[in-house]
């Protein structure tokens, strides 16, 4: 399913992860799922939350740099194998674009980028 993430953009000093998370904490936002890449001096925080435009709304008037961007999220079963199972079932036929920190590509559907296995085993 497609689903919209947040990027914020973080300098990376003790305590600016949690900074983010208190603001959304206070607000009432879920967080779903949480990425960060980061450097030496500066980070991307991608975030995917139950209220996007109200987490983005708060962040923005917390002082924090925020960006959206449209992910193709799929939930996989917590086990061994779990997620190769579900890309191969799921996504089979996803191509995806750039990464998301160069681009805002979307994955085009019609090209087939995973290959299915012969056979999975649970």
């Amino acid at each position: 399913m497609k689903v919209e993430q947040i990027s914020v953009f973080l300098e990376n000093k003790s305590g600016r992860l949690a900074d983010v998370t208190s603001v959304l904490a206070e607000a009432g936002i879920n967080l779903r799922a949480l990425s960060l890449a980061d450097t030496a001096d500066f980070g991307i925080l991608r975030l995917i939350v139950n209220d996007t435009e109200r987490a983005k709304q708060v962040l923005k008037d917390n002082g924090f740099t925020v960006g959206l961007t449209e992910v193709v999220a799929v939930e996989v079963e917590d086990k061994p194998g779990g997620m190769a199972f579900e890309l191969v079932e799921r996504c089979a036929g996803c191509k995806p674009g750039r990464p998301a920190s160069r681009s805002r590509s979307q994955p085009k559907m019609e090209d087939n980028l995973f290959t299915r296995p012969k056979r999975i085993t649970h």
